[in-house]
Order: C-alpha cells, then sequence, then structure tokens
C-alpha cells in the first residue's frame, strides 16, 4: 500500500496557523537528526523484483510453498 502524501498537510503551515490564532507559542523548533523507514520484508522484495505474473499465477506459486 502507498501513501498519499496530499494526505499530508505541511505541519509549518499548521504552528503558524495556531499560533497566528492565539493558541499557541512556540518555544523551540526541533530538526530531526536521524529518519528510517522499515524496510520491506523478504516476500515484499521477491515480488518487486519478480516480472509481473498474472494473479492466478501468484496464487498457485504462494500454494507450493
Amino acid at each position: 500500500m502507498e501513501e498519499a502524501p496530499a494526505a499530508y498537510k505541511n505541519p509549518v503551515h499548521v504552528i503558524e496557523d495556531i499560533e497566528r490564532h492565539g493558541l499557541v507559542t512556540t518555544i523551540a523548533t526541533l530538526k530531526p537528526l536521524v529518519t528510517f523507514k522499515k524496510s520491506a520484508s523478504r516476500d515484499e522484495r521477491e515480488v518487486e523484483q519478480r516480472p509481473a505474473r498474472s494473479k492466478r499465477m501468484h496464487e498457485k506459486g504462494r500454494a507450493r510453498r
């Protein structure tokens, strides 16, 4: 499943809006030092590397495992 970047708001704009309405006061700004994303499982990597096959062929291959 892929994420939809358009579904996320820019956090800078959100903070600016709530500051403008007097709901918060920024006292610090943080920067991430390291970010990471969970790696794909072995099965997911194999599917990504294989040429596309029909759904029926894919299901047969899973049944043999």
